[in-house]
């Protein structure tokens, strides 16, 4: 009796045992069958196994036979077979030790590490140690008689399953590496939009089969999934991208995202998946994908653990780029910000035909003044109403962003600026919830060809642009040039210089005399302030005075000239002139600054000077500056007993109507009216105009810049009644003026 025919009589002496198919809810037929490797040198033991495991269920799939009957044999059929799941190894072949040959060739050089071993032998002695068992990794050894149905069914079902679950190990490594693959790739997406871009791309590859579908943006805060809209569109549905849901999806379709979008979760079926992707508490990317080839269980189930993944990942990609809107666009009108603009400086490349590139800031006149007038929300809406015409303006080829409170920027190629349209944005009227309200803006704007110049140098050069079309007036527009950051550096050389001047001792007072046209006598002084710098040399006053201004510097030295003033008054007296007033230049800060007023008395009362004594000069643009708030002052100062005087008449506003309200003394006629006295120019008909005009008004007229004896005689005639100037004496410090008091002997020849 042969080894295979003694192996069927013990089975048949054994009670059989019926083996049931699991349920795995799909037909046999569609399940792919589990592949067994018999290796025998002996023919009927191929037979006897065939017939063995005839009709054989395993897991709820079939089996199939591989046969080969030598150990080379079986090598050249593992070379194609890489999915056989058991070899079952005859030990005793070619040679006595041929089938542990082949072991060490599955295992190390084919590593075919998942395929089970079971070792077969009609030899036992022949039986492998456990050394070899072990390295080897075989699964079981059994001699041929052993093999009975039911003892050979065991074998292979605790050898498959165990293959079973490598590979679902495998399998499940495979796809957590793949997950982790995916969620590195989509977290590092810049925006929403690529995200859902790459969102059915990157799902393809655990599972090695073509996905197509669409993502679709869902807000619950929508009455209806069906007004979602199609963010991205895929292999057969191209041509509904844009779209809403309800638009192109079937009523089974909606079935499904219905079922996902309740759940906010998977749901995942045979032939497709949907994907809820949660991106906050109200907002998630719908995904619907179909698969070529049905998805297996195995499959299914992992995308339970992706979805997770999506979640985190779409998360912090909807994050990342709301603060990235955050800090790159203004949220009060949608514009980019200034961060954006910068940006978008720094990537750009040569302009069209060499032309280069305009930054512009663009400044809207006297918006603190419109936000007091109609209040602050009536602003916001200034700003959007504003932000909304920049661009039309200005056409899409023009980036416009919101740089400041009430300043835009803007940034386009040279030749894409159309000047006019800038410039008339404002030609018509705001509408503000009914309120027509006129504005004008101020622009500064450069040009460059340097692709290297940063956006900062380029955004500094619009700005100082700005500032030099502010000083033009409103609804003005200056280009930058390296003149004009010759004067801005100037200025702030000025400044760093002027702010340690007054602690080096560097400012000080000269005076000048004033004196009366038709006696000669000195009637007052003008408290002029110089400054002499570390090497001796002066900076002249019409240089640093409106350095001092613009910087709020005025303020102290204004104080401290008020002072040094009114304490020379007291030496001045005491030299023997009585009966003189002292003038002091007031500018339009000092005005402007609470508590002036009180200064003044403080000043006044500390240096023991009755208020008599005292002149204030103040120019046409503080008359004109703030008229409320000037006369109220003036006021004040009349009621202390303080005089003023207008300076410089006639080279601002020169508007009679303030003249008759200005509560002044004095009108002092400017010096480039003198000059021109008894030469019949225009200029000298003026200042004869300007003397009957002064003492209509009620103020007695002096004029500055006298320089001769004849123009002094001119004046005199015209009724003149004070003048100042070369003619008489040039500034002094008060140690010279204290000199040169006891030596002065009034003029004569004036009538």
């Amino acid at each position: 009796m042969t080894e295979a025919e003694s192996s069927m009589t013990d089975r048949d002496s054994e009670t059989d045992l019926l083996f049931l198919p699991e349920d795995t809810g799909t037909p046999v037929h569609l399940l792919p069958p589990w592949k067994v490797l018999v290796v025998d040198d002996d023919p009927e033991v191929h037979e006897a196994t065939v017939f063995g495991l005839r009709d054989v269920l395993i897991l709820g799939r079939p089996l199939q036979l591989l046969h080969a009957h030598s150990g080379a044999a079986a090598l050249a059929l593992l070379e194609h077979e890489r999915d056989v799941a058991v070899v079952l190894l005859d030990v005793v072949m070619e040679t006595v030790t041929a089938g542990l040959d082949i072991v060490s060739t599955i295992r190390d050089d084919m590593a075919l590490l998942d395929a089970r071993i079971i070792l077969r032998t009609g030899q036992p002695g022949y039986a492998p140690d456990e050394r070899t068992v072990a390295q080897y990794d075989i699964n079981d050894y059994r001699t041929k008689s052993e093999l009975t149905r039911s003892k050979l069914f065991i074998a292979l079902f605790t050898a498959i399953r165990a293959y079973d679950q490598l590979c679902r190990a495998a399998e499940q490594q495979r796809f957590l590496r793949e997950t982790l693959n995916i969620s590195s790739s989509l977290i590092d997406k810049s925006g929403l939009s690529d995200y859902a871009a790459a969102l059915i791309e990157e799902l393809q590859k655990p599972f090695e089969t073509e996905l197509s579908g669409f993502v679709a943006l869902v807000d619950e805060k929508e009455s209806a999934l069906g007004s979602a809209r199609l963010m991205v569109a895929g292999e057969g549905f191209t041509a509904h991208k844009g779209k809403t849901l309800a638009e192109f999806a079937d009523a089974e379709l909606m079935a499904r995202l219905r079922r996902c979008a309740l759940a906010r979760s998977i749901v995942v079926e045979p032939d497709s998946v949907t994907v809820w992707v949660a991106l906050d508490a109200g907002r998630g990317l719908m995904m619907h994908a179909r698969a070529r080839d049905p998805l297996v269980p195995a499959q299914m189930q992992l995308l339970q653990v992706l979805h997770q993944h999506l979640d985190l990942s779409a998360s912090k990609v909807f994050l990342t780029e709301r603060l990235h809107g955050l800090a790159y666009y203004d949220t009060l009108v949608g514009l980019p910000n200034r961060s954006a603009l910068l940006e978008a400086i720094k990537t750009r490349h040569s302009g069209p035909d060499g032309s280069g590139w305009v930054v512009g800031v663009i400044d809207i006149d006297r918006f603190g003044e419109i936000n007091d007038m109609f209040g602050h929300a009536q602003g916001d809406l200034l700003l959007m109403a504003v932000s909304q015409r920049l661009p039309r303006c200005l056409g899409p080829h023009c980036l416009v962003a919101r740089i400041g409170a009430d300043v835009f920027g803007l940034f386009c190629a040279a030749d894409a600026l159309e000047l006019d349209a800038l410039q008339a944005l404002c030609s018509e009227p705001f509408d503000l919830d009914g309120k027509r309200v006129h504005i004008t803006v101020s622009i500064g704007l450069d040009q460059t060809r340097d692709t290297d110049t940063g956006g900062e140098v380029l955004l500094k050069n619009a700005s100082l642009a700005l500032k030099r079309a502010k000083a033009q007036g409103c609804g003005q527009l200056a280009w930058y040039s390296p003149e004009l950051e010759a004067q801005t550096r100037e200025h702030m050389r000025l400044l760093q210089a002027f702010t340690d001047a007054p602690k080096l001792g560097q400012l000080y007072l000269a005076y000048q005399p004033q004196w009366a046209l038709a006696t000669g006598e000195i009637t007052g002084f003008e408290a002029l302030m110089r400054w002499r710098t570390a090497d001796g040399s002066h900076v002249p006053p019409d240089a640093f005075i409106p350095v001092a201004e613009s910087s709020g510097l005025i303020l102290e030295t204004g104080r401290w000239a008020l002072l040094t003033a009114l304490q020379a008054v007291g030496k001045i007296r005491r030299a023997g002139l009585r009966d003189f007033r002292m003038a002091v230049n007031i500018s339009v800060t000092q005005f402007q600054a609470p508590g002036f007023v009180q200064m003044v008395r403080e000043a006044l009362g500390s240096c023991a000077v009755e208020p008599g004594a005292l002149e204030l000069e103040i120019t046409e643009s503080v008359a004109m500056t703030g008229a409320e708030q000037v006369l109220g002052c003036l006021h004040e100062l009349k009621a202390m007993g303080v005089a003023v005087a207008i300076d410089d008449f006639g080279t601002g506003y020169s508007s009679l109507s303030y003249l008759d309200r200005m509560p002044a003394d004095r009108l002092k006629i400017d010096r480039s009216f003198i000059s021109g006295l008894g030469s019949g120019a225009r200029s000298a008909q003026i200042a004869e105009m300007v003397v009957p005009i002064g003492h209509r008004v009620g103020m007695k007229v002096l004029a500055e810049g006298v320089e001769t004896l004849e123009q002094a005689r001119i004046l005199a005639a015209l009724g003149c009644d004070e003048g100042q100037g070369y003619l008489l004496a040039r500034p002094m410090p008060l140690s010279e003026l204290l000199e040169w008091l006891p030596l002065y002997q009034p003029l004569e020849g004036l009538r």
